[in-house]
Parts: C-alpha cells; structure tokens; sequence
C-alpha cells in the first residue's frame, strides 16, 4: 500500500515491521510533509492500532532521489556508526536502522536542554536521527531503561536480539568520539540503568 506513495514522494522504499496492531517505519524522506503522508497512509492500513515512525528527515545536497539511480552519500560519522553495528554482528540491512533505533531512544530518555546543544555538534544526517519517534494512536512506553533500550533496538531490526547490547554499545561510543564536550555531562540526565549502558560505552 506504501509503494505508490513511495514512488510519487520519490523516496527511498520505507522499512515496515509489525508488531501486534502496532508498525514501526524507518526510512530517508525528505521533508516532515513527507514523513506525515507515509504516517497517514500506514495508520489507514487496517488492523493498524498505532504507530511509531522514526523518520530521518532531510535529504542531504549530496543525496539522490531513488529517480537519479544512485545510492545516498551519508557522513563519515554516519558511516562509522553504522560500521561499528556491524563489527558487532549487525548485516547490511540492520546497520543503519541499530543506529537510528539507538540515536532515537537516547533522544527519547534526554531531557531538550541536553539533547539540543548535543545535536548542534552532530553532522546534518546524525542530527537527524537524534529525535524522539513519532508516535500516533496508542502510546508506548518511553525509552527510559536499559533493558528497553535493547528490546527498541532488536524490534528496529524484526527480532535482533543477539548482538543488540553491544551494537547499541558500539553505535554511543561513536558518539563520544564525535562531541566529547557535549556528552560528558550527559550521564547525570539519563536513568540509572541507560546510564550503565553510557558508562560501558565509554
């Protein structure tokens, strides 16, 4: 029912998992009008009770359209990321939605006043996928446990459970390589058992 959508947006194609009545959607689109018709569209899909969408918004000047015939071109930092989740364990495929699932718990857990000034120091495509989910119909909890942590991150990958500890791990020691200034102080802001995660990252 996406793929139409999809082609007319000219975005990439969109990763659906289901869980129960609930989906969750990862993909590249580009712009927020973007992210809100595909929401739309999968939430009239019926037996759909919620969703939650973790959208990386924006296509970069040096990203193409599915159109153009050529692969996006992310950050060195994007890139990195996204390597350490497979040294871990992570296939191609499941790589870039560990990074996304774990960037958006830890936004999730952060309070604004931590998360913002963090962000800034992030190149355009991290910082995109430093936001919050976007829920619709029926809440989730938060993030804001290890243990939930992990479990957000192996539903991003349909059932990862394996390697999701140490992917998420490899995935927040990048970042404190990339903004040492802004995450020093981040550890006090999380709860106690992200906070073991953090620390082990270190």
């Amino acid at each position: 029912m996406l793929g139409p959508l999809e082609r007319r947006l000219d975005i990439p194609r969109v990763h659906v998992l289901g869980e129960g009545h609930t989906i969750l959607l990862h993909g590249e689109v580009g712009s927020p009008a973007d992210a809100a018709a595909i929401e739309a569209a999968a939430a009239r899909i019926p037996g759909v009770h919620a969703l939650e969408s973790y959208p990386h918004v924006g296509l970069l000047p040096s990203d193409s359209r599915p159109s153009q015939g050529r692969a996006h071109q992310h950050s060195a930092s994007y890139q990195r990321r996204v390597e350490a989740a497979r040294a871990v364990g992570a296939d191609r495929k499941q790589a870039p939605l560990v990074v996304r699932a774990t960037l958006a718990a830890l936004a999730d857990a952060l309070p604004d006043r931590q998360r913002e000034p963090l962000a800034r120091r992030l190149p355009g495509d991290v910082r995109a996928m430093l936001t919050p989910p976007r829920r619709h119909g029926q809440a989730r909890t938060r993030a804001h446990a290890f243990d939930q942590l992990v479990v957000g991150v192996s539903e991003a990958v349909d059932g990862w459970t394996t390697a999701a500890q140490h992917a998420t791990q490899a995935v927040l020691a990048e970042l404190h390589t990339l903004a040492p200034d802004e995450t020093a102080a981040l550890p006090a802001a999380l709860p106690p058992e992200m906070r073991e995660l953090w620390t082990a990252a270190d």
